[in-house]
Order: C-alpha cells, then sequence, then structure tokens
C-alpha cells in the first residue's frame, strides 16, 4: 500500500487546496524509477509535466536540474523535491527543454500530458495563480543567492546550504544528520557559487570546527546547531 505523499512546505503542490491537489494527483499516471534516472532531457521537445511525489520507500523525491553549456560543460542549477513540478516551463511554453532532470534517490512522479494540464490550469484558477506564484518564487530565489554570494564567504554559504539540504532531505546517521544528497566538491560549488578548490578549503573548515564530516559525495552534520550559527541561520 503506497502512503499518502508529503508535500514539502512551500512546493507548488503544498500550497493548493484539498480538493485542487486531489484533481491534479488524479490526472495522468504514477510513475517510479530509481536513483540515477534522466527524467527529462535538455532539448528534448516532450512537453509533459512531472509532479514529484513520495516512493514507496516513504523518501522524498530527490531530483537534480542540470544545464549543459555548448562545450558539454555541466552546472547544477538546484534540487527539486516531493511536491515540486518539473517540466512546467517547456509545457506552458511549448518550447524545448532548458534543462535535463536525472534522480538522486528512489522517485515517484505523476505524469501528466501536456492537454491534462493546461486543461486543468483552466478550470483550477488557483492552481494558475500557484504556477504564477512559483515562478515567482523562484525568481526571488536567484536574488537571494546573488545576494549572498556577495555578502557571505565561501564557508559560510556552504554551512547556509547545507543546512537547506540536511533540513529537507536529512535522515538519521551514526555520527548526526546526512544530508542525504550525493554531490560532488564541483556540484557543491555550482550551488553556492564557488570552485572546487574553494569548496575544499570551505568543507576543511567546516570539518575542523566539528560541525560535519565530510564523505565520498555526501556529508554528516555532526552539530546542526553550529552549522545554523555559523551561517547566519536562525535556529
Amino acid at each position: 500500500m503506497i502512503q499518502a505523499p508529503s508535500w514539502v512546505p512551500g512546493t507548488f503542490v503544498s500550497r493548493l487546496d484539498s480538493d485542487t491537489r486531489e484533481e491534479l494527483m488524479s490526472l495522468g499516471r504514477r510513475l517510479e524509477f530509481p536513483a540515477g534516472t534522466v527524467l527529462l532531457r535538455q532539448g528534448s521537445l516532450q512537453t509533459t509535466v512531472l509532479v514529484l511525489t513520495t516512493a514507496r520507500s516513504s523518501d522524498l523525491a530527490c531530483v537534480k536540474i542540470v544545464l549543459t553549456a555548448e562545450d558539454g560543460h555541466e552546472s547544477l542549477l538546484g534540487i527539486r523535491t516531493s511536491g515540486d513540478l518539473i517540466g512546467d516551463m517547456a509545457a506552458l511554453s511549448e518550447q524545448p527543454r532548458t534543462a535535463t532532470a536525472k534522480t538522486c534517490r528512489p522517485t515517484a512522479v505523476q505524469k501528466i500530458s501536456h492537454g491534462e494540464f493546461t486543461a486543468f490550469l483552466k478550470r483550477r484558477p488557483d492552481a494558475e495563480v500557484g504556477i504564477k506564484r512559483m515562478l515567482v518564487d523562484r525568481l526571488s530565489q536567484a536574488d537571494r543567492q546573488r545576494q549572498e554570494f556577495i555578502r557571505y564567504d565561501g564557508p559560510t554559504r556552504l554551512a547556509r546550504m547545507m543546512v537547506e539540504l540536511a533540513d529537507r532531505f536529512g535522515r538519521a546517521g551514526e555520527h548526526g544528520l546526512v544530508v542525504g544528497v550525493e554531490l560532488s566538491q564541483r556540484e557543491w560549488g555550482h550551488l553556492i557559487g564557488a570552485g572546487e578548490e574553494s569548496v575544499r578549503r570551505a568543507m576543511r573548515r567546516l570539518r575542523d570546527l566539528d560541525l560535519v564530516v565530510p564523505r565520498y559525495r555526501d556529508v554528516t552534520v555532526v552539530d546542526l546547531a553550529g552549522l545554523r550559527r555559523f551561517g547566519h541561520l536562525k535556529e
């Protein structure tokens, strides 16, 4: 039996009223994918929309959004979770996909056709308002990131991002809270606007302060309260 999905606060689905949410999740079909699956590919002309939801394992969805430049260089733009939409921009604009979406843990989705999704938005004005709010939130988040790049140094930005991911995806481990998202140092750098060497130095500093224990492609937070203070975040 599949448990009721958990919608992360602040996501598109979490903001819908119960009737609208129920109708949305009745559209299309539910699919589950293992970690490492490409859900959407940059440049594709497909216009389906995916609603990220909770897998049978009860883990929140975790999907990396990656942009590939013409020279093949990849940049991690962000991470989406249960309640987020992906593919919405291509569906609304009817333009090619602007980025690739790849699962970083077992993830379930509700796959909805372009026609079903646009008809749903016409029937449910509150959902259309939710789409606009989501787009505004994305722009606001980009603005906040730019401000952080200016205001804080590398270790502080890294601490803030670790807290954000630990709060959303963290799971209890033997020595603390495992962040739960496998990221290379380059990917950490993409998220905080820093080069790999800067990320290495920042990791060492947080480790030396006994705040985190970095491991290959993952991090354990051993002092979450201390990491929040270091990142100038409220408890």
